[in-house]
């Protein structure tokens, strides 16, 4: 999908150059902003998600991937009461 928005913009900014002074200039031009926009939020998205997996992902330095093994090693890093 994020292909597709890439080619839009390039096929957009193609038809801008090519449409200098024409009336179909500030639709056009209207158009790729709105698929900057769209990209722009894309990508804050992704790098937001990117961020919080990178967070996510490793628990006392264990990957969230073996969540079971995670627990354990938490739960042996807390000292347990004497008797």
């Amino acid at each position: 999908m994020l292909r597709r928005l890439e080619d839009r913009i390039r096929e957009l900014c193609a038809k801008v150059i090519a449409m200098r002074g024409s009336e179909e200039f500030d639709q056009t031009i209207t158009e790729l902003k709105l698929a900057l926009h769209e990209q722009a939020e894309r990508m804050r998205k992704l790098a937001a998600s990117a961020a919080m997996n990178e967070r996510l992902t490793r628990i006392g330095g264990v990957p969230v991937r073996e969540p079971a093994k995670a627990i354990r090693g938490c739960l042996n890093s807390v000292p347990r009461p004497a008797g």
